[in-house]
């Protein structure tokens, strides 16, 4: 019997955030970005808790309504940033984009003991170990939409993802 030996590898890195640049005070960590290569797949996984602009926690107290707002929607965003990444590696991407409040610590691979199951639990696993807390969802509450704006239309990053999936299925 031949048993065949699937290569994969799963490497992370930590998203912290600043709340002041002119006087830096202890980075809050957010969340993690975990990227997972196999023979013949990959896999991301953007994880981590959105502070809200309504209630905001101790540490964001002096971040300004524009700096809250990139904290309150950094799941998107960076996931946003993967998506329209070309072949260079997800971490140097956001390495680029991401340097001033928000920013990622230089990544690291997980090692083989710690990659047991599939890329969801392996990344829960990774945030409570680097934020220190468990990943729990919190319901988010919704807002009742306004009658004047079309509910079917996509954001505009995802009109472009969509239209850049279609062009490639029909060639």
């Amino acid at each position: 019997m031949v048993r065949l030996k699937i290569k994969r590898s799963i490497k992370w890195a930590g998203v912290e955030f600043q709340p002041d640049l002119l006087k830096p005070t202890r980075p809050v960590r957010l969340g993690a970005i975990l990227f997972e290569t196999a023979i013949s797949s990959m896999g991301v996984a953007v994880i981590g808790h959105m502070p809200t602009l309504d209630a905001r926690p101790p540490e964001f107290k002096r971040a300004s309504d524009v700096t809250m707002a990139l904290a309150a929607n950094w799941v998107d965003s960076m996931f946003k940033d993967i998506l329209e990444g070309d072949d260079e590696s997800i971490f140097d991407l956001l390495a680029k984009r991401w340097r001033w409040n928000l920013y990622l610590i230089e990544p690291k691979t997980l090692r083989t003991v710690e990659m047991q199951g599939s890329l969801e639990p392996i990344a829960k696993r990774t945030y409570e170990k680097f934020v220190g807390e468990p990943f729990k969802i919190k319901p988010v509450s919704r807002v009742e939409p306004s009658l004047d704006v079309p509910h079917d239309i996509p954001p505009a990053w995802q009109l472009e993802e969509l239209k850049r999936q279609s062009m490639t299925a029909s060639h």
